[in-house]
């Protein structure tokens, strides 16, 4: 079941970026959290979302506003990616119970599916390719 507004946020306990495990009931004390949610890094789409959250950031300074962003991706290839985007907040990784618990789940299984599905193809071979089930 999703969380709906004026629910309590689900607690958390996620591995970050910056080598520490954040803890919702810690962090909410200190500022409001906005949640970012992904699942495809090499999505041009999240790429672009990340690098907007990155540059909104001083305006959401005087908001006490923190950027998590959450993602099923390993934590190395979340720290390439920050590296990468040169991204000032820290990225989270979510076994995905977290991010079910925000009724986001899907999306990021569907970004799975895509991926397994284009794995799957790839190591058919050429003869006896068949057509995936969407």
């Amino acid at each position: 079941m999703a969380v709906s507004i004026g629910d309590e946020a689900p607690n958390f306990d996620l591995s970050s970026t910056e080598d520490v495990l954040l803890m919702l009931r810690d962090e909410v004390i200190r500022t409001t959290q906005l949640l970012y949610f992904f699942a495809d890094a090499g999505s041009d789409q999240v790429r672009r979302d990340l690098d907007a959250l990155s540059r909104g950031l001083d305006d959401l300074a005087p908001l006490t506003c923190r950027v998590l962003a959450v993602s099923p991706l390993p934590l190395d290839a979340l720290k390439a990616l920050q590296a990468e985007r040169k991204l000032l907040f820290p990225l989270l990784h979510d076994d995905r119970n977290f991010s079910a618990a925000y009724g986001v789940a899907a999306v990021v299984l569907g970004a799975y599916w895509r991926r397994l599905v284009a794995r799957e193809r790839e190591l058919q071979a050429p003869g006896q390719r068949r057509r995936a089930r969407r």
